[in-house]
């Protein structure tokens, strides 16, 4: 009798967890992902104008960037949709919002993508200075020579506080996947971007993150 009742029981338990599962998959599979891409003259309630179109589409703002340029304000936000939306639909639905001009491409679920290689170094770079021509090019020419993949950048400009000239920030991340190629070496990259950083009159630093095993 208890061996019926618990086999009975026990065969509840898995059907509800493979129809909890179905529906799971059910719901995953009706949703899509698009990356969404603006950029207008700055105002105020940009980011509430499209927010307020997304939540309309039934759409859901994962990840997203935001950023004054000039007098110019860019937006890009990860989204997800309903399995109905199309990139040129999302599209014309923002384009309700006026003074952006704006892009909208397919993009895969975030979470359904192996993380592919793994990560065996990360650091993070900082250059402080004066501003020079091909800057930013010169110094992630001496990331890529040496396999290191750039994951996050940000560059901003500023008056100096004497002399009248530019300083110029640069920060971001670096990293390189496993397996580390043999010919790597930390010591040798810091090196060549601090006798760069003698070469443009500025301060340039990498250092490693502390949460990389």
């Amino acid at each position: 009798m208890f061996s019926t009742f618990a086999a009975s029981a026990s065969r509840r338990v898995v059907s509800n967890w493979t129809k909890q599962k179905v529906s799971s998959v059910r719901q995953f599979s009706s949703q899509q992902f698009f990356i969404v891409n603006s950029v207008g003259l700055d105002r105020s309630g940009i980011v509430s104008d499209m927010t307020g179109v997304m939540d309309k589409a039934g759409c859901n703002i994962g990840e997203s960037r935001a950023v004054k340029l000039g007098n110019h304000f860019s937006v890009m936000m990860l989204v997800s949709a309903p399995k109905e939306e199309t990139t040129s639909s999302l599209t014309e639905q923002l384009k309700v919002i006026d003074g952006l001009t704006i892009t909208t491409f397919e993009t895969s679920d975030p979470k359904a993508i192996e993380v592919n290689p793994q990560t065996g170094w990360s650091g993070q770079f900082k250059l402080s200075g004066a501003d020079n021509p091909g800057i930013v090019y010169k110094v992630t020419s001496v990331l890529s020579k040496n396999r290191l993949s750039i994951e996050s950048l940000l560059t901003t400009s500023e008056d100096a506080p004497f002399g009248g000239t530019k300083l110029f920030k640069m920060e971001g991340v670096a990293t390189v996947s496993k397996p580390l190629p043999k010919s790597f070496n930390i010591v040798s990259v810091q090196e060549e971007l601090s006798a760069l950083g003698d070469n443009l009159n500025c301060d340039i630093e990498l250092s490693p993150s502390d949460d990389i095993s």
